[in-house]
């Protein structure tokens, strides 16, 4: 059985690739907080505390140092698509000498799929959307967690609504129609979704993927506005770029992704903390294809590739 050791946190792990089990292995040492690795506590933006108060509240991103090895990204300019992609963000709130104090991030990424009468579903990664995004381990007086985009579109998210499928990575925010129209929002841009069922029809094809990364962004990246109960940011969603590789049946077991015989789209390229749940778009046509969900480990070396749930399992969860 091979040895796969990637250094960092302590935690043991085991991924099968292929659908025969021939290519399959055990990692120890973690995965320098890598997507199949992070907790919900481990993937926020570091953040210093700061004061909110009434149309003025904002939280300022500390700038991390270090650069996650071979992951790369770059501002989104396809602004069609900029408006689809929804952050979604964790404020954790407490009360210091009088005044209302926050901490908090970015925690992932979600995107509308669906909309029926009483509820617009959004789709994001289980890691990222479960208990403690909610309720976080510190405890602290108050936990809001928003979805928003960069237009300001802003929704407060609670666990009551949400359909997690943990064997796929796979989580729906439930968000009910009357919130939207209380929030006075009409319409909510949503992407095109690839018709393409056989993974062989895809295997080649570039391919690009949103989100929202914690590392090295410039000036404020969020608010939170406690009278309106809502957040916005100005910088993102950011786009990373490559092909699908290969299309497998994954068995996956880390600490906070459990993928068992789950299809996977792999791609030719890393990813990192932020972009967990973001979709995964065709270049050529610009539809989705699939959604971020965790990396491969490589041995000795940072990993250099990503799995990908596809579209099809997803609606096939959602009608479920």
């Amino acid at each position: 059985m091979r040895k796969w050791s990637l250094g960092m946190s302590r935690v043991r792990s085991t991924w099968r690739g292929n659908a025969d089990g021939t290519d399959e292995g055990e990692y120890a040492d973690g995965c320098d907080q890598a997507l199949q690795e992070h907790s919900i506590y481990d993937c926020f933006a570091s953040v210093s505390a700061a004061s909110f108060s009434e149309g003025k509240s904002e939280v300022n991103i500390k700038h991390p140092n270090e650069m996650k090895e071979n992951s790369k990204y770059e501002p989104l300019s396809n602004e069609d698509l900029v408006n689809c992609c929804w952050g979604i963000i964790q404020a954790r709130l407490s009360i210091e000498d009088g005044k209302v104090m926050g901490t908090g991030g970015f925690c992932g990424t979600a995107w509308p799929i669906s909309r029926t009468e009483k509820y617009l579903y959004f789709v994001t990664a289980n890691h990222v959307a479960n208990d403690g995004l909610f309720y976080p381990k510190e405890k602290p007086k108050e936990t809001r967690v928003y979805i928003c985009n960069r237009s300001g579109l802003s929704l407060r998210i609670s666990p009551q609504y949400g359909m997690n499928h943990p064997s796929y990575d796979l989580a729906f925010i439930a968000v009910p129609v009357a919130d939207l129209i209380k929030s006075g929002i009409e319409t909510i841009p949503m992407f095109k979704f690839s018709k393409q069922k056989l993974p062989e029809g895809l295997l080649g094809m570039s391919t690009f993927n949103l989100g929202f990364p914690d590392r090295g962004q410039k000036g404020t990246y969020f608010k939170i506005d406690l009278d309106s109960d809502s957040a916005s940011f100005d910088e993102g969603p950011y786009v990373q770029r490559g092909r699908i590789e290969d299309f497998r049946t994954v068995f996956l077991s880390a600490p906070d992704v459990k993928l068992f015989e789950s299809p996977g789209l792999i791609l030719d390229y890393c990813s990192e903390q932020g972009f967990s749940g973001g979709p995964l778009i065709l270049e050529e046509t610009d539809e989705v294809i699939g959604m971020m969900s965790t990396l491969i480990p490589n041995g000795d070396k940072p990993p250099e590739r990503t799995i990908a749930l596809p579209i099809w399992q997803i609606f096939d969860c959602l009608e479920k």
